[in-house]
């Protein structure tokens, strides 16, 4: 096969090295069957790369540095406030032109952290995921305006004014940035189409994911899936209302051959990235598969697992070349233990004294609203299957959980799943407010203080969901159940019972303190979001 200069892979004749500088193999006659070595390409300086959309990471690019540079002039502003407010001596002329002179050294430095390049990198970035790199960038940058401002500012405030500025530029880059992805999800360039390539189910399940997941700009554009009974591999495209036909189909002859029709396919269809969803039944053949499309410049994601596969305390290692993930089982040490309990406590006792006024407003309107308690208690299954009551605030009309048995068939996730109702009618007006605003959690705060359950943790059950749970999925019991945790932060009853419990698994055996710290903050955009909340 040889690349034309227009992208398509035409056929060179038989025996005939191809141009690209691709090995051929002469043993093998049928162009269907070459293969060819990864280690052997050498791209072309005039060939288009695929690695996504050029518009994509341009755009994106100057909306965050127009971002980081608002956020320098504003952190300005606020030192110069504040140092006038407390009679402190002004930075004048030459201290503007220190911070002047420092901008690019804030952007080199933020370049460098790769906190502008991980948008071609990454689909799901927030505040958090962001946190760690900027608060380094703006450590390391603060220090060289105080070590530069002593030279170069006459009278001085010393080390007043760069402390001033750290603690206002870390929050305001985090906001900023914040505001410049909402910004560009709202562009059309923000959209990129992917390609999926891998076993029927795996390719269905991401499917779904990108469909639940807007914020992540995917448009599957292109499917091509490969059933286990069935020795081809076929080509699907969407018709404009959800659907994909199958449009072609090829036979499995090797990876380094799909390799080269995904790689045809996504340059005729306009794909910026290709994702690998299963179907490749060996490592050694996904490797082939990852590395053949990345030499042919094609941006590939390489999914390893469903989310349950995905252990986040998982240590890397390389053992002659060799890669290896390294797990242990799923236990919290002593230490690691007695630390989850004490920010659940602290956390816990400033959360409810904080927030008793709310509650006593809350507990005045659901009376006023119907009648029933105020508090709503519910068997729930905790830590190693115990059954403790679970406290919330009433937010349904008095006996409404004794309906559950025969409203299942209504659930939208169907008898097998979490009973979830859209338009649920069991709650009344002022329960609707409450759940939206997630006020009707607080009391399971004292839950966490009574020991039942955690800040972070697996979604506490029903007794009547958690019954029909058994298998591998019952790791999830080996840890308090949470208040919030990967299934509320992600999407909450949007997500599938069986997805969450992955979810939940993957939390256990990924378990870390810094990984609870993170969702803690990703609750916030979560509860305010209002997204998945019926």
């Amino acid at each position: 096969m040889d690349r034309g200069s227009e992208g398509r892979i035409l056929r060179s004749s038989p025996g005939v090295e191809p141009k690209s500088g691709l090995t051929r193999n002469p043993a093998i006659a049928d162009d269907s069957e070459q293969r060819y070595y990864p280690h052997e390409f050498t791209m072309r300086r005039t060939e288009k790369r695929i690695g996504g959309s050029v518009e994509f990471k341009h755009a994106f690019h100057r909306l965050l540095l127009t971002s980081d540079l608002l956020t320098l002039l504003a952190s300005t502003l606020f030192t110069t406030g504040a140092l006038a407010l407390f009679n402190e001596n002004p930075q004048g002329p030459a201290g503007y032109l220190t911070i002047l002179g420092l901008a690019p050294v804030l952007v080199a430095l933020i370049y460098l952290a790769g906190v502008y390049s991980h948008v071609e990198e990454k689909f799901n970035i927030d505040f958090v995921s962001e946190g760690s790199a900027i608060t380094v960038v703006a450590t390391v940058w603060c220090w060289l305006l105080l070590l530069v401002g002593s030279v170069t500012v006459p009278n001085s405030t010393g080390i007043i004014a760069p402390i001033v500025m750290w603690v206002t530029m870390i929050p305001l880059l985090l906001l900023f940035r914040s505001f410049a992805r909402s910004i560009a999800r709202s562009r059309p360039w923000f959209k990129r189409k992917v390609a999926l390539v891998g076993d029927a189910a795996t390719v269905g399940a991401f499917q779904t994911r990108v469909a639940r997941h807007s914020e992540w700009g995917l448009m599957v554009g292109l499917k091509i899936v490969h059933r286990e009974d069935e020795p081809t591999w076929q080509v699907k495209q969407p018709v404009g209302d959800g659907t994909f036909v199958k449009v072609s189909e090829f036979n499995d002859a090797g990876a380094a051959t799909l390799a080269n029709r995904v790689v045809e396919l996504a340059k005729s269809e306009e794909i910026d990235r290709v994702i690998v969803a299963g179907g490749a039944e060996r490592m050694s053949k996904r490797v082939e598969l990852v590395e053949t499309m990345l030499g042919h410049g094609v941006a590939v994601d390489d999914i390893s697992g469903g989310p349950e596969s995905l252990f986040t305390r998982a240590v890397p290692q390389q053992l002659e070349g060799m890669r290896l993930l390294s797990s242990r089982p799923p236990a919290l040490r002593p230490a690691e233990a007695l630390m989850k309990r004490v920010m659940d406590v602290v956390v816990s006792t400033g959360f409810l004294i904080i927030t008793s006024p709310v509650m006593l407003a809350a507990a005045i309107a659901i009376k006023l609203d119907s009648k029933g308690p105020v508090i709503f208690r519910q068997p729930r299954a905790g830590l190693e299957d115990e059954t403790f009551q679970v406290c919330k605030l009433r937010t349904m009309s008095d006996g409404a959980d004794s309906q559950r048995e025969e409203l299942w068939g209504e659930g939208m996730h169907g008898e097998g799943g979490m009973l979830k109702i859209k338009n649920d009618p069991r709650i009344t007006r002022v329960g609707k407010w409450l759940r939206r605003t997630s006020i009707d959690e607080i009391p399971q705060f004292w839950n966490v203080l009574r020991g039942d359950m955690s800040l972070v943790g697996p979604r506490p059950l029903p007794l009547d969901e958690s019954s029909r749970i058994e298998g591998k999925y019952s790791v999830r019991t080996l840890v308090r159940p949470g208040i919030t945790g990967p299934w509320q932060v992600m999407g909450r009853s949007e997500i599938p019972m069986e997805e969450m419990l992955k979810l939940d698994c993957a939390y256990v055996n990924g378990w870390s303190l810094d990984g609870d710290f993170r969702t803690l903050l990703r609750t916030i955009p979560a509860v305010t979001g209002k997204k998945g909340v019926f």
